[in-house]
């Protein structure tokens, strides 16, 4: 689990993240803050356990460039006592451990003065970083254990699911890329030619398909996590069918869609983890503000909605069973498309096969459009996931955001003051980032079900046989 909380400065960004003993210090260990916070902890009669996390400083920064790093930080330990560290570093390092914090039950870490070069300019900035707490106890004031489980989730899907998925994404990009330019691919050294345009647009056909399923689906991910939001559960809560009364995805994202327009202000902050209005830290400037989000947020979503009509029962029958899909050649369907298509794909969607049919159309225009949407969509569900997430962090319903709406003329009249009132808001609900174990079992019934798996190495040998048969018996073997 990755037990974490960042700070942005400038171009810089300081991560600070727990580890457990055993961390490999050899390259990592600023050795004389190291030493300090030690004898400190000697001196205040602090015992050291076995059994410590230690305190990891790292550091990302968007120039390679960038030298001569001074970095001051304001430590504050268990509420009493504050100690001033300075970092300076030729080059910037990738990791600094900090310290042992066995023995400490609160931390407070502040960025009281960061200052750099990149290309002999200099970047500094004094004071405008918000501090981060550590609080070993912090989940036990909790009364709802679940939101450990829901940070636990939230940070996995941000930090694993998300990434590759869009690598899925891009490599299904760059396949039909390849196909369209080259009419052709290889697999294990095997090159397949399609001279054939009709064969070549049947491959194009349904990869755009895969593309379009794997927007779906975060779409569908989008779409649960706004309304676990608005419900205040734990995301995976919404997944799964636990009683009677409980709808399965598709039919609670359709009910999402259809309820957008009679969703209030308020719902709108709960979906989105906005500071509520009434918050004394909502100020009139932060009100304008987040009504402003939320009307760019209601028309993004308009359109992602549009997207997931268009699509919805095309992904359902690919998703569960890929022969109702079938290639349709260049057809007139102008009557009701406005768009100049290369050719359609028809999709089987009712009961009756010759009419029940929905056609999908492929253009490069079309792949453009897949492109600029799910570009939207993954920094859409990126900031809603670090909104959660961040809720989570500093124990708030919600959150005043950075990122705004504002156009050139809003921003010159509220900027300034949104941002300090951002700052407010940070400084009297700082992020914490603590120590919590979360420990998964084996679940013994699932393991047994995977008997493709458990049975493996068994029917290693009469698979191997079974491909000796079928390159036997076939005339020519080959993958269609």
């Amino acid at each position: 689990m990755r037990i974490e909380a960042s700070v942005k400065v400038l171009k810089l960004t300081v991560n600070f993240r727990v580890v457990k003993k055993g961390f490999n210090l050899t390259s990592y260990l600023k050795r004389g803050e190291y030493s300090n916070f030690e004898r400190y902890k000697k001196i205040t009669n602090i015992v050291s356990t076995d059994n410590y996390p230690l305190l990891l400083m790292e550091f990302s920064g968007s120039d390679p460039n960038l030298r001569d790093l001074n970095l001051k930080l304001r430590i504050q330990v268990n509420s009493d006592v504050t100690l001033d560290f300075e970092f300076v570093e030729n080059k910037l390092p990738r990791n600094l451990v900090l310290f042992n914090l066995s023995g400490i039950n609160k931390l407070s870490i502040k960025i009281e003065a960061v200052k750099f070069k990149i290309r002999d300019k200099e970047y500094k900035e004094v004071s405008s970083n918000t501090p981060i707490e550590y609080d070993r106890s912090y989940f036990d004031t909790f009364d709802d254990k679940s939101k450990i489980e829901n940070y636990h989730f939230l940070t996995n899907y941000l930090h694993e699911t998300f990434i590759f998925r869009g690598i899925l994404l891009k490599m299904a990009f760059k396949n039909l890329e390849e196909i369209t330019t080259n009419r052709s691919f290889s697999f294990k050294g095997k090159k397949y030619v399609y001279s054939n345009v009709d064969d070549l647009n049947r491959i194009k056909s349904l990869i755009q398909i895969e593309i379009v399923s794997m927007m779906m689906m975060y779409i569908e991910d989008l779409v649960i996590l706004l309304e676990s939001n608005r419900l205040n559960k734990n995301f995976y809560e919404l997944l799964d069918i636990n009683s009677e009364n409980e709808i399965d995805v598709g039919k609670r994202i359709g009910k999402f869609f259809n309820s957008m327009d009679r969703f209030t202000s308020r719902d709108w902050r709960k979906i989105l983890c906005y500071v509520n209005s009434n918050d004394p830290y909502c100020s009139p400037s932060v009100n304008f503000v987040l009504r402003k989000n939320i009307k760019a947020v209601k028309n993004l979503m308009k359109d992602i909605e549009s997207f997931s009509k268009s699509h919805h029962r095309i992904f359902r029958r690919f998703k569960h069973a890929g022969f109702p899909i079938r290639y349709a050649g260049n057809m007139n369907l102008s009557k009701f498309f406005t768009l100049r298509s290369e050719f359609y794909s028809s999709i089987f969607v009712g009961n009756n096969i010759l009419n029940d049919l929905a056609f999908l159309p492929y253009s490069e225009g079309i792949i453009e459009s897949y492109l600029i949407l799910i570009t939207t969509l993954q920094f859409f569900l990126k900031d809603v996931l670090l909104f959660r997430i961040n809720c989570i962090l500093r124990n708030v319903r919600g959150i005043i955001p950075s990122e705004n709406f504002l156009n050139p003329y809003e921003a010159i009249k509220f900027e300034s003051r949104y941002i300090g009132d951002c700052e407010k808001f940070d400084l009297f609900h700082p992020k914490k980032f603590f120590d919590v174990n979360v420990v998964s079992k084996l679940n013994d019934q699932y393991l047994k079900e995977m008997t493709w798996y458990t049975n493996f190495e068994v029917n290693r040998k009469k698979w191997k046989e079974k491909g000796e048969l079928t390159r036997k018996f076939s005339q020519e073997y080959k993958m269609n």
